[in-house]
């Protein structure tokens, strides 16, 4: 069989990393890597087409590890390998992008499937299409007024203009960029580019594509993503992210049909037709010399504005009946909102719109033993945030997912209490130090080095904790 694909494994074990090598090197070209670190290297590398990627490695360990690697690449398609097998952190891992979450026990005994998923995951990543079997990204809701506008849409894909979608953050831009190529223009590449994601310092090479030897690290001719939505559609999201000097070789693709790769003198021509999206008013941001106004002319042959959620109880209740039948599903659970809950889903403002209503949703669902309210849901997310910015300065952000239904049983015996939501969160604290203790057999290092800590760190908080007990 003659090889068309690489695959980069990423994994710091020797033996785990041969084994998989072992089921993919006679069909694949395989990359490896034993670091995130150089696993970033040899993606810029090299014109990779799926990333094999272990949760914990040397210099990275986590959710924190596919966060990351997401941002730096996010149309590669990754599959997450753990040792562990926990619900929580397998819905997180999909839930910040991975395409599919694997335990390193089971390869040999999931081969079949392993394979047959990869196949599926590089074929959908060389054609440039999405996966029409993620339904999530394919809802659009039935209303007069989301009718005009996909109507409007439409029109603009039909007659190749280029189209500009405008609406605040989470209403829905990218879902309807992905309908619209599902149902009007199925057979053409559909390249998805967030510019919000892609640190600026490296936009020209990820956008335009590198030729070989224009640096030290460039060993090989690599394909931008622009050129690889050449005859089809390219799809930039959060267009007011681009700096001054992308938006020129901006302007010069769509007036011109060409791009030049870094380091490059020849021209490469690319025919696509430009969906672009922000959150932010474009004309503002022109005034205010943040964008270029003949940009702006060009990007928005035609223009739509989609609606935010608050004070659309029609267009709210499809989506929450959209919403609760997809994890309902997911969970093989029945859950439906009782009275209260239902008015306040109606009566809540949603300024994350549809993203924060699908994620209100799924916590409604999954954690439906624990009989929360949306109040509750709110403090429980708050919660976790101001954990992360604890994890941030110290703690490594896994905690939160292995001890998830501990907050949450500690958030319910809160309600009980008149404990402010700083005294819950060093509460939360001391669990997580008594559970990393319990977990090493009270080998405070071990401990310690589990949650990220260093190890003097750990024994100053264990020492308050006992004085507070104790005093």
């Amino acid at each position: 069989m003659k090889k068309q694909y690489t695959i980069l494994i990423v994994e710091d074990h020797i033996i785990t990393r041969e084994n998989i090598k072992g089921l993919l090197t006679a069909e694949y070209f395989i990359l490896e890597a034993a670091s995130y670190s150089e696993a970033v290297e040899k993606v810029f590398q090299h014109n990779v087409h799926l990333v094999i990627l272990d949760l914990n490695l040397p210099d990275s360990r986590g959710i924190r590890t596919v966060t990351d690697f997401i941002n730096f690449s996010p149309e590669l398609p990754v599959i997450v390998l753990t040792v562990e097998s926990d619900p929580h952190t397998a819905a997180k891992v999909i839930q910040k992008g991975a395409r599919e979450y694997i335990l390193k026990k089971g390869i040999y005994d999931n081969s079949s499937y392993l394979l047959k998923r990869i196949s599926e995951l590089i074929k959908e990543y060389a054609g440039n299409t999405i996966d029409t079997d993620d339904s999530t990204d394919l809802f659009f809701p039935v209303t007069q007024d989301f009718q005009e506008i996909y109507k409007k849409a439409v029109m603009a894909i039909k007659e190749s203009f280029h189209l500009l979608i405008l609406g605040e953050t989470g209403v829905g831009k990218s879902c309807l960029v992905k309908h619209l190529h599902k149902k009007i223009a199925p057979d053409l590449p559909l390249m998805v580019i967030d510019l919000g994601c892609i640190p600026e310092s490296l936009q020209d090479a990820e956008l335009f594509g590198v030729k070989r030897g224009a640096f030290n690290e460039a060993r090989e001719d690599r394909t931008g993503l622009i050129e690889k939505a050449h005859n089809g559609i390219l799809f930039l999201d959060e267009i007011s992210n681009a700096p001054l000097s992308l938006q020129q070789r901006l302007l010069r693709l769509i007036e011109d049909g060409v791009i030049r790769r870094v380091g490059d003198n020849r021209e490469r021509p690319v025919k696509c037709l430009l969906i672009s999206a922000s959150n932010r008013d474009l004309e503002k941001e022109v005034e205010s010399g943040r964008f270029r106004l003949d940009l702006l002319h060009r990007i928005r042959e035609t223009q739509i504005i989609l609606p935010p959620l608050r004070n659309n109880q029609k267009i709210l209740s499809q989506f929450m009946d959209f919403f609760l039948t997809m994890y309902n599903k997911k969970c093989g659970a029945q859950f439906r909102p009782d009275e209260k809950i239902y008015t306040q889903l109606l009566r809540h403002q949603w300024k994350g719109n549809i993203r924060e209503l699908k994620n209100i949703i799924k916590q409604l669902v999954y954690y439906n033993k624990y009989n929360l309210s949306i109040d509750d849901i709110l403090i429980v997310n708050k919660i976790s945030l101001e954990l992360e910015k604890n994890a941030e300065s110290g703690m490594k952000k896994e905690f939160d997912e292995i001890l998830l239904d501990l907050i949450m049983q500690e958030f319910k015996a809160k309600e009980k209490t008149d404990l402010s939501l700083n005294d819950f969160l060093q509460k939360i604290e001391e669990e997580i130090l008594y559970y990393s203790l319990k977990q090493c057999d009270g080998n405070q290092t071990q401990a310690a080095q589990k949650i990220g800590l260093h190890r003097n760190t750990f024994q100053s908080k264990m020492k308050s904790i006992e004085k507070n007990k104790h005093g």
